[in-house]
């Protein structure tokens, strides 16, 4: 049986092996481990070599060659490539020992000088190769060199070998198939869940469009309730405007009453006064005009008739202020009588506004309001709050937006867009808040006080607005 015949199987084995080791994980492993390497080396010898790593840095191999004397060769060894000399991103830098059994035929393997030596058959021997292995991590392929010195066993005479060699590993081809494999399956599948993610991301735009309509219509409805808060504070805000004004109004006519009252009680206090001066004066007056009758001494008579004079010009003055004070009191009076007539009109103009919807009595200076309201401030005002007076019905209302409870007025639970309660929303409205509004947007919808479909629209029923159809 020929060596060939012997190490051909041993390969065919090897190969196997390592093909038919099955590695479920998706990952790209560099290490070498339980996988088997076919190397052509090149010296001497120069062969064919196949090698099993038992581990990552440890193997076993077995070599068929020829050297340059055409001498055929088997050789198995025990590889090492513990030590890393240098690293980079694609590469290592390995340092590559072994011992390597050579069995060889032909005379001239270590002996060369006789003839006799050359008759033999097989030599045998020892060699402990060193060099460098340049193996690529993602690659299957590995540059080796070495040299070998050693002992030729069969003569004991010294000896060495030479070489370089390209290694291709099948079990690190398989891992990078399988993970270049598994890279396209990946990108696949990312390529997918990209799609899958464009998909979502369209469908989450679309969302995006329908929210942002939903706010703009949402912004709308908040208008809508700012206008109809707005309008019912400016409505508020007027009638205590009014009623401010009013109570102010009251109190300075009040004021001038009672100064015009205390300027009629000064006038009269100084006309009472002068009433009793002219009185003592007509007395003084009649007692000189006596004294001068009945004296014969004319200087004592020029002296009285002096006195006259002057009480006789005191009289004149005090009857001179004595009108002007009677003048001033009548206009005081009527001044007076003008202030209470024109504070009687103006509270019978309030009372019987259309805002306050009241008679007003002259006689008792009284205003009589209708059934629900009450008076204050010179107006007839609703009792309770939310309401409004009513000048078709005469009577007090629920405000806009507002709706009767019993005996007071409740929020509204639906309003249409102009505020005004109503029973609920139609097919194609929606609630925001407490207004129905369109749940769509023109031109399919048309918003007015009540949702109605736009121009070429109509409801079938389905509680939207689909084109019409011919």
């Amino acid at each position: 049986m020929s060596i060939t015949k012997i190490l051909l199987p041993i390969f065919i084995i090897m190969i196997a092996i390592n093909i038919y080791s099955d590695d479920k994980e998706c990952k790209y492993d560099s290490k070498k481990n339980k996988t088997v390497e076919i190397a052509l080396n090149a010296g001497t010898p120069s062969s064919l070599e196949g090698t099993f790593w038992i581990t990552d840095f440890w193997g076993l191999s077995s070599s068929l060659g020829v050297d340059f004397e055409k001498n055929f060769l088997f050789g198995i060894d025990s590889r090492f490539q513990f030590l890393t000399l240098k690293t980079a991103k694609d590469w290592d830098l390995k340092l590559d020992l072994a011992l390597s059994f050579i069995l060889g035929t032909g005379s001239d393997l270590i002996v060369k000088d006789e003839e006799a030596e050359r008759e033999r058959e097989f030599k045998f021997g020892i060699y402990a190769p060193i060099g460098v292995a340049l193996p690529f991590k993602e690659s299957a392929v590995t540059f080796r060199t070495f040299f070998a010195p050693g002992m030729d066993v069969t003569n004991k005479d010294f000896d060495y070998k030479w070489g370089f060699s390209v290694a291709y590993n099948f079990g690190k081809a398989k891992n990078l198939k399988k993970y270049k494999e598994c890279l396209v399956g990946t990108i696949g599948n990312l390529k997918g869940e990209i799609g899958n993610l464009q998909g979502e991301v369209g469908g989450l735009n679309d969302k995006v469009g329908n929210l942002q309509t939903e706010l703009g219509d949402s912004k709308n409805e908040n208008q809508n309730l700012k206008n109809i808060n707005g309008e019912l504070i400016s409505n508020n805000s007027k009638l205590e405007s009014e009623r401010d004004q009013l109570k102010q109004q009251n109190i300075n006519a009040q004021e001038q009453l009672e100064r015009l009252e205390q300027e009629k009680n000064t006038l009269e206090e100084e006309k009472n006064s002068l009433e009793a001066n002219l009185k003592g004066m007509e007395k003084e007056k009649d007692a000189l005009e006596s004294k001068l009758q009945n004296s014969s001494d004319p200087a004592e008579i020029a002296k009285l008739k002096k006195q006259l004079e002057e009480i006789q010009k005191q009289k004149e003055e005090a009857e001179k202020e004595k009108a002007r004070l009677e003048a001033e009191k009548e206009k005081s009076q009527s001044d007076r009588e003008k202030l209470e007539q024109s504070v009687l009109e103006y509270n019978k103009k309030q009372c019987e506004s259309s805002n306050s919807g009241g008679t007003f009595n002259m006689t008792t200076n009284n205003c009589n309001c209708p059934t629900g309201k009450i008076y204050k401030d010179s107006l007839c005002v609703c009792r309770g709050d939310n309401e409004t007076w009513s000048t078709s019905e005469k009577k007090c209302i629920c405000a806009k937006g507002y709706t009767k409870s019993g005996n007071s007025c409740k929020k509204c639970d639906f309003v249409d867009y102009w505020g005004y309660c109503i029973d609920g929303c139609s097919s194609i409205e929606k609630k925001g808040g407490n207004v129905c509004l369109c749940k769509g947007s023109s031109p399919a919808y048309k918003q007015e006080r009540r949702c109605s479909c736009g121009k070429g629209y109509t409801n079938y029923g389905a509680g939207k607005c689909d084109p019409e159809r011919n």
